[in-house]
């Protein structure tokens, strides 16, 4: 969020896709089905797993090594288990 950066703040800059470039990757298309919280996080060496929980009604949605969106960026799951999951960022 924007109105949360101060001096010092890391911040990620992409140069923009031009006509022609190479498209890989997942894409995120579509709407916002719900919200997750984040209720543990634990070092992993270089990466951080990220334990989230998520409303029963969307259990059926998030299976093991599938895809999920958070705030727009692609993640695979880890691992699920009743309405917990995680999933590890480098």
């Amino acid at each position: 969020n924007l109105a949360q950066w101060t001096k010092g703040t890391s911040i990620n800059l992409e140069r923009s896709l031009r006509l022609g470039d190479e498209l890989g990757g997942h894409f995120v298309l579509g709407h916002i089905d719900g919200l997750a919280e984040i209720i543990d996080q634990k070092n992993e060496g270089d990466a951080v797993r990220f334990f989230l929980q998520i409303p029963t009604r969307f259990t059926s949605f998030i299976v093991n090594k599938g895809s999920i969106a958070l705030n727009g960026t692609s993640l695979t799951v880890n691992c699920v288990e009743d309405c917990i999951f995680d999933v590890l960022i480098f």
